[in-house]
């Protein structure tokens, strides 16, 4: 087409008209493969708009989808880790976990310690490492989620498992382990009929709802979540446009906001609704003169990005208790990773520990737990929380009932580090395993914690190759 719009001044010109006519070809031809001129590039979540599989395929790109399969094929790679058997991992899991069923699944019915069912609020908070937490010995910069803990179930000592939003928001609503390098918001064996919380709660009635101020198909966010349980995905493009968006989108406040405007429209039905907030991303553009600065950083800076990101959360949470929700509602906050994860450690663990708690009046005066915990504890804690006895095939459970000793695994690309007990191994591809304590010296191997580290990596892997995580 471009070719016989301009064939006769191709035909006729000189060959300067020719190359001046290159980079507009160039740039056509570009944008044919790119699909967008966004921010962002395309992904698999580009070409969703429908529940129906079929239909979402007939409006890909089939360039694109041929270079991200190849892609997704390289990216997808396992490693060896060491000496176990697929059948051995998972049961070994259902050992640790205490499950018991006659499938190679981790399938079982949970039933909840309260008895009241309750609306749910889930936010996933942007960058929220214990190093910028008040209440986590970081610097003062939250002083409204600090006041939370007088109400809620806190954790003190909750490990992110990845380093990447997108390891983030899938840990969180699916309660699985993950993968080597390759997130399961963008692997392409949980593009559907993969757990997710909001799964289990649709089929309790719930409305499912996922918003986020930004560009929802970034790293696939709408395709992944609105093929495995969320009835609704919202991003930048329900916010009104008299409001000032940022870098990334548009700003805490107007993501409660709208929010609140959910909320209100769901007065007939219980409601599961997840927000991703984006003002503590950098490069921290975030809305001036709302709160005093920490004055020991710039204003432009992490640190008061995270300040004015909290006095966001305190508004939000006044509004709710104005409007009399907190009583049948539970509303989490947990963070997607820390601020920085770099160290020359294969999992520089030390950096992975992040703010998280769960508000409900169930929690007057604050209950703490010490012990370690993972992003994937959250759904099934929120479940049993929040009323609601489900089963459910996840690798986390609810802190509250206490079904699975105190350990975790957290992964940077192909590395993990499996923690229990004080100490961590390292596990990389092809390497002798490393085992450390808290100090990060070296100390003698455990054989033990090596063998249920290589069960919780060979486990992940099983359940998400056979596509049996539903």
């Amino acid at each position: 087409m471009i070719y016989r719009y301009f064939q006769h001044t191709i035909k006729k010109g000189n060959i300067k008209n020719r190359l001046l006519l290159l980079p507009l070809i160039l740039a056509v031809l570009f944008l044919g493969m790119r699909s967008s001129v966004g921010v962002s590039t395309p992904n698999i979540g580009f070409y969703t708009f429908s529940q129906n599989e079929l239909n979402n395929e007939i409006a890909n790109n089939s360039l694109f989808s041929v270079l991200y399969s190849l892609y997704m094929m390289e990216n997808e790679k396992f490693y060896n880790y060491g000496n176990i058997s697929y059948k051995d991992a998972i049961n070994n899991v259902k050992k640790m976990n205490h499950i018991q069923n006659n499938s190679q699944t981790l399938t079982r019915y949970q039933h909840s310690l309260f008895s009241k069912q309750k609306n749910i609020i889930l936010v996933i908070l942007e960058s929220f490492g214990h190093e910028s937490i008040g209440y986590l010995g970081g610097t003062p910069t939250t002083p409204n989620l600090d006041k939370l803990i007088h109400n809620a179930l806190y954790f003190t000592n909750l490990y992110a498992v990845g380093y990447r939003t997108s390891w983030g928001i899938s840990s969180v609503v699916s309660s699985l382990y993950p993968i080597p390098s390759c997130e399961y918001i963008k692997a392409s064996k949980s593009q559907n009929n993969f757990y997710t919380i909001a799964k289990t709660l649709d089929k309790k009635g719930y409305d499912t709802t996922f918003l986020y101020g930004g560009d929802v198909d970034f790293d696939n966010m709408r395709g992944f979540l609105s093929n495995n349980g969320f009835k609704n995905v919202y991003g930048e493009e329900v916010f009104h446009h008299t409001k000032t968006k940022y870098t990334w989108g548009y700003c805490d406040e107007d993501l409660y906001e709208k929010a609140f405007e959910i909320i209100q429209s769901k007065k007939n039905k219980p409601y599961f609704l997840t927000l991703m907030t984006l003002s503590s991303h950098e490069p921290f553009d975030y809305p001036k003169n709302k709160t005093p600065i920490y004055p020991k950083a710039p204003a432009k800076s992490f640190a008061n990005s995270v300040k004015y990101a909290d006095y966001a959360i305190g508004k939000f949470m006044q509004k709710l208790k104005k409007h009399h929700m907190l009583q049948n509602t539970v509303v989490a906050f947990v963070a997607d990773h820390c601020s920085k994860v770099r160290g020359k450690m294969g999992v520089p663990v030390d950096k992975y520990k992040i703010a998280a708690m769960i508000v409900s009046d169930d929690f007057k005066g604050g209950k703490k737990y010490d012990k370690i915990a993972s992003q994937i504890d959250i759904a099934p804690t929120l479940l049993d929380v929040a009323g609601i006895s489900a089963t459910i095939p996840t690798m986390g459970s609810s802190v509250l009932q206490n079904q699975r000793d105190s350990a975790l695994l957290i992964a940077k690309k192909k590395n993990f580090a499996y923690l229990k007990e004080k100490k961590y191994v390292i596990f990389e591809p092809n390497q002798n395993y490393q085992t450390y304590n808290y100090q990060n010296q070296k100390i003698a191997q455990d054989k033990t914690m090596i063998q249920e580290g290589l069960s919780y990596i060979y486990a992940s892997h099983y359940l998400y190759k056979n596509r049996l995580y539903h």
